[in-house]
């Protein structure tokens, strides 16, 4: 899991996150939000891995999954990955837009969902320059 250095990320605020319990009927007590922002990366291959990014609805165009993704795409480099894929809703316009952004193209669908690739080899580290601006 990719670590975000807080100190390198652009200081935006945050939503206020509601720490109470929230009771769901029949159900009891859960607390029902997940942690956020969670990042995976998964080897599919020796030099091809595919990555999840999950930011909780409230923290969501902050920035987080920008930071995130340019991360993971670091880390997949640092590994000698040669690819990174995933799959994306098709309903999930500023997912595929920040993946574009990243240098990530549209390789096929399967069913509801966009399959996306990005080959590590390609110079062309978009999401990294823009951060840097």
């Amino acid at each position: 899991m990719a670590q975000v250095d807080p100190a390198a990320e652009p200081q935006r605020p945050l939503p206020p996150v509601d720490t109470r319990i929230e009771r769901l009927p029949k159900l009891g007590a859960f607390e029902v939000r997940p942690p956020s922002p969670v990042a995976h990366l998964v080897r599919t291959a020796p030099t091809t891995a595919e990555f999840a990014l999950i930011v909780r609805s409230d923290l969501k165009r902050h920035g987080l999954g920008r930071v995130l993704l340019a991360h993971l795409v670091a880390h997949a480099c640092n590994l000698g990955l040669r690819a990174l894929t995933a799959q994306v809703l098709g309903e999930n316009l500023p997912m595929l837009r920040l993946a574009r952004e990243a240098g990530f193209r549209s390789v096929g669908r399967s069913g509801f969902l966009i399959d996306m690739a990005k080959d590590m080899r390609s110079s062309d580290d978009t999401l990294a320059a823009a951060d840097s601006a």
